[in-house]
């Protein structure tokens, strides 16, 4: 386990055009060793809640009996008609073979007729989807057919967009994510970023571009996600990308791990973390499927949440959380050495998501003080109280996000609770002020 010994002084990042907007400045405390992991963030807007497009299982095709076989022929023709039916690809030789029922030279069998009639409904929709929106604009989606048995071992096929290969000049496949609004409307298609050490596939159910390592495990999801300009997760996501072509369409890729249960989105981590560094991350969130963590994971790591992970954050912090909005934000370069502190950070920063914005308050640093480290005091029982009450305790006002720090840290036996705890009864880092209280002031 690596151990830090120094903890720099934590100080204040003022943006002034907010400050001018709110009567309350950006704040960013800035956390860079051990101890001082937080920061706290103010900024304009609201932040809507994620809601995924997805079912759980693929939609079954229509029973035979009511498809009409003439219809599906006569939609397969149209399709072997254009361009689209050059480019795709099918598993065997069932490309040859539907396209000699299209010409009348071929019978298919009721369930033959299920499966092309549910594909071809697939393909009309990524189609649509394309014509809408597509990411980047200049890139020709061919559509490809991935075979899949549901739990009473009936094959379908999956459709799904890859980028023309040619174009791409890779033997890998690179997938389109299906787009979707803040309220879970397909929006368009959006190319998946290419991670290294993880192959794209498509989900079962279609909605997902999974990664997967060279050891046949899924390690992440992802899905494009439109957001519209003018909230705090769209400003947060067009300094995370920079001059990227998912900035300029506001359509970003949100990831999740699905297989650890986590529907948390997660931004940046294909840009901004190695593949081991996605795997610790993975660690650190599969602590909080601890029994006795089970109401911080609801709290924390639900859909409602979004996570940026940063290159490196501004002077040094370890995370920031924009206050008022479910947006936090982790530097990859002081986070990830050790899961347990990885993860007391992610529940630190959510703490603030909990606290929710400020209200009105004519000391602003005192009432910053208050969110880091409350009455500067400790509860003689803390290490005692469950996760129910250590979230009502914030929810009532009584600690801070410092306390969560060392309840957390305390429950994994971390090494360092002493200056943890320090920060909280002292207010000071290294004997230097948590706040930089005259940011407040210009």
């Amino acid at each position: 386990m690596k151990v830090r010994t120094e903890y720099p002084n934590i100080l204040v990042h003022t943006r002034k055009y907010h400050l001018i907007a709110l009567f309350l400045c950006s704040i960013m405390l800035i956390v860079d060793m051990a101890p001082a992991q937080a920061s706290t963030r103010f900024e304009l807007g609201c932040l809507q809640a994620s809601t995924l497009c997805v079912s759980s299982r693929p939609n079954s095709p229509a029973p035979a009996s009511v498809i009409d076989t003439a219809v599906v022929r006569s939609s397969l023709a149209k399709l072997v008609g254009n361009d689209t039916w050059k480019d795709l690809e099918l598993p065997g030789s069932l490309k040859q073979k539907w396209q000699a029922f299209a010409e009348g030279e071929e019978v298919l069998s009721g369930q033959e007729i299920e499966v092309l009639s549910d594909y071809l409904s697939q393909i009309e929709k990524l189609q649509s989807y394309a014509a809408q929106s597509l990411v980047p604009p200049k890139t020709h989606p061919v559509f490809r057919a991935q075979e899949v048995s549901d739990d009473q071992v009936q094959t379908r096929l999956v459709a799904y967009a890859v980028e023309a290969p040619e174009k791409t000049g890779s033997q890998a496949e690179s997938l389109f994510m299906i787009t979707t609004s803040t309220t879970g409307l397909p929006r368009g298609l959006a190319l998946a970023p290419q991670i290294d050490g993880l192959q794209q596939h498509i989900s079962t159910d279609g909605n997902y571009v999974e990664y997967w390592n060279n050891t046949g495990k899924r390690i992440l999801r992802a899905q494009g996600r439109a957001v519209p300009k003018g909230i705090i997760l769209n400003e947060a996501l067009q300094d995370l990308y920079h001059h990227n072509e998912y900035a300029q369409a506001s359509i970003f890729p949100r990831f999740d791990y699905p297989d650890i249960g986590v529907d948390t989105g997660f931004y940046g981590l294909e840009d901004n973390l190695t593949y081991q560094q996605i795997l610790l991350l993975g660690e650190a969130l599969q602590l909080f499927n601890r029994p006795e963590l089970a109401p911080m994971k609801n709290a924390i790591l639900n859909p409602k949440n979004d996570i940026l992970l940063y290159e490196t954050l501004e002077n040094g912090n370890a995370g920031i959380n924009y206050v008022g909005s479910n947006v936090i934000g982790l530097d990859r370069k002081d986070l990830f050495w050790n899961k347990y502190y990885l993860a007391s950070v992610i529940a630190h920063e959510g703490t603030h998501v909990m606290q929710g914005p400020m209200g009105i308050t004519k000391d602003v640093c005192a009432e910053v003080y208050h969110r880091e480290i409350a009455n500067r005091k400790i509860p003689q029982d803390l290490y005692n109280w469950n996760a129910e009450e250590v979230i009502q305790a914030i929810k009532d006002n009584e600690i801070g996000t410092y306390h969560v720090s060392v309840w957390f840290l305390h429950l994994f036996k971390f090494p360092q609770l002493d200056a943890f705890k320090g920060i909280i009864l002292t207010g000071k880092v290294s004997g230097k002020p948590l706040v930089n209280c005259s940011a407040f002031t210009q």
